[in-house]
């Protein structure tokens, strides 16, 4: 299961784990970003399933979990991919704006990881992925917010690996 999966980065994690043999569910908000990556990986012979859902909303990662492994068998690997990142002076980013880059790029992780670790407990085995950023190293104008939330990232995955 790939979150942000109709994106760049997305859709390239979609093609290398289809064409390692893994049937792949790809996740994003928009209903036709993921319909155009999985409807490639069909084309190629994967196994795909495109899913709509929210990783910022608890019953929207619930349900998305839910059909995935109903739909594909099981949920192995989570790749936690999902991310929006608006460009703007950090002075002139909303409160709003904040939460919402806050809930996708940072919460979006923790909600998804939550859902899938009971079905990979389950079988014994999994693995989850989460993908942060360079920027986070080295700082970027006009992306306060996301760099930010990549910052959490990486203590959030440090933490969880231990």
């Amino acid at each position: 299961m790939v979150t942000g999966g109709g994106g760049g980065l997305g859709t390239a994690i979609c093609t290398r784990l289809s064409s390692e043999g893994a049937a792949v569910a790809v996740v994003e908000k928009e209903r036709e970003k993921a319909e155009k990556v999985a409807d490639a990986v069909l084309a190629n012979g994967g196994r795909s399933l495109a899913v709509e859902a929210d990783v910022s909303d608890k019953s929207s990662v619930e349900a998305m979990v839910g059909r995935v492994a109903d739909e594909l068998g099981s949920l192995d690997i989570l790749i936690n991919n999902a991310a929006i990142y608006p460009r703007r002076a950090w002075t002139e980013i909303e409160e709003e704006e904040w939460d919402r880059v806050m809930a996708v790029n940072l919460k979006g992780y923790f909600l998804c990881a939550r859902a899938a670790f009971p079905h990979m407990r389950e079988r014994g085995w999994g693995r989850i992925v989460n993908v942060s950023s360079i920027t986070f190293f080295v700082g970027w104008t006009l992306l306060l917010d996301y760099v930010t939330s990549k910052g959490g990232i990486v203590g959030f995955t440090r933490t969880l690996a231990r």
